[in-house]
């Protein structure tokens, strides 16, 4: 939903379907679900510049690129905690930014990041969450926090595809030490993730593998297992269960 025009980025939002769309559906009254607005977003062919824009701004009211002020406020946290944690100034990737491209037939936003890949290593009792979005209703979503990912799940099928490919590698997790020192998370200066956001489709793809240690690169054996762009190695027994457990409670929130 766009709430203000400037002459930067008058062009994206002059593509956003909200322009079109009576306003009062993006700011419903507390406690109503925002359906309409979602359904609007979700055909919206700007909705990810929309959602980085608010992001970026901290847009306090009102429903843009799909989430409302309360959702945003969560990922924001999520990346202010991360940030906090090392003690340094991070930067976000954005999936999406301000600027167009003509092609033959239409308008569409020019693409100036996007995420190829991403290597989390979790070790231990790798801390988790788990938030539900208008359950009950066709437009729900369970927001799954696992470490440094934040990974979005809107169908019940693509929530149990997860929880049993996950749980199919349990023979080459066992393998895995119970716990292994914490000395392997050590990040990198500079190379540390504000936060990573992803969200999951039914054509999903979820992969693992064990990969012996290899200390001339001071790599620990683990269970590599990669869910789309996201791939976790995972260093012990105990981080294995845990997000294990974070995937059987999202299922399970999901078909409420």
């Amino acid at each position: 939903m766009n709430t203000t025009t400037s002459t930067d980025d008058r062009q994206w939002r002059e593509q956003a379907i909200c322009a079109q769309t009576d306003a009062a559906i993006f700011f419903p009254e507390a406690g109503q679900y925002p359906h309409a607005a979602r359904k609007v977003c979700t055909r919206c062919p700007v909705r990810a510049v929309c959602l980085a824009d608010a992001m970026t701004s901290r847009e306090a009211y009102g429903v843009r690129g799909g989430l409302t002020p309360n959702e945003r406020r969560q990922l924001t946290r999520t990346r202010d905690a991360v940030r906090a944690a090392v003690g340094g100034v991070t930067t976000t990737d954005q999936t999406a930014a301000a600027g167009t491209f003509e092609t033959a037939d239409q308008t569409r936003p020019l693409l100036t990041s996007t995420v190829l890949a991403v290597v989390l290593r979790v070790a231990g009792p790798v801390e988790t969450g788990i938030v539900g979005h208008g359950l009950g209703h066709p437009e729900r979503q369970v927001s799954v926090r696992i470490g440094d990912a934040v990974v979005h799940l809107r169908d019940p099928k693509t929530a149990a595809l997860v929880r049993q490919r996950w749980d199919a590698g349990l023979g080459a997790a066992l393998r895995l030490r119970e716990r292994v020192s914490q000395t392997w998370l050590a990040p990198r200066q500079g190379t540390y993730p504000a936060a990573v956001s992803l969200q999951l489709t039914d054509q999903v793809r979820v992969t693992h593998r064990f990969v012996p240690a290899d200390p001339d690169r001071r790599q620990p054996a683990h269970l590599e297992a990669r869910i789309d762009q996201l791939t976790w190695q995972v260093c012990d027994l105990t981080a294995w269960r845990a997000i294990g457990d974070a995937w059987l409670h999202a299922h399970q929130l999901i078909r409420q």
